[in-house]
């Protein structure tokens, strides 16, 4: 994986650093009934507290959630839920995607957060876009 301290750049806007990585990834969706059920090699283009910017070579649909997993000298160095925000294609059969780290929901169930409270990215992690986008407690 190659990273450098000064391969960092914040936009306006943007509430953390991003650092610009090149490393190897995989992701798999949430969904365990999803369609793209497999897993799927990805580059780590970038990488923030709060986000990732990824290449593949394949469309992701908005709003889905994926489990994405950091390599690092043939280990899994980590594990982090994404919901992705944009996909965007670069050049034929290859895609930038920017997706949301998101909390793992067992984790807030764990801790005893009520789901009305839940925020509405929250509420596409327990029941999905479609519910979520008519659930009206969640903002």
């Amino acid at each position: 994986m190659q990273h450098s301290l000064s391969d960092t750049t914040q936009p306006e806007g943007r509430q953390f650093r991003r650092h610009v990585i090149r490393g190897e990834a995989k992701i798999e969706p949430l969904n365990e009934k999803s369609p793209l059920g497999q897993i799927q090699d990805v580059t780590l283009l970038d990488i923030s507290r709060t986000g990732v910017k990824l290449q593949i070579n394949q469309s992701l649909e908005l709003d889905s959630t994926w489990r994405l997993r950091i390599i690092m000298k043939d280990q899994a160095v980590g594990t982090v839920p994404v919901l992705i925000r944009y996909c965007q294609s670069v050049k034929d059969g290859v895609y930038e995607v920017g997706g949301q780290i998101m909390i793992e929901p067992y984790i807030l169930t764990i801790l005893d957060v009520p789901q009305p409270e839940l925020t509405q990215d929250d509420q596409v992690f327990f029941c999905g876009p479609e519910t979520a986008s008519a659930n009206p407690l969640a903002e």
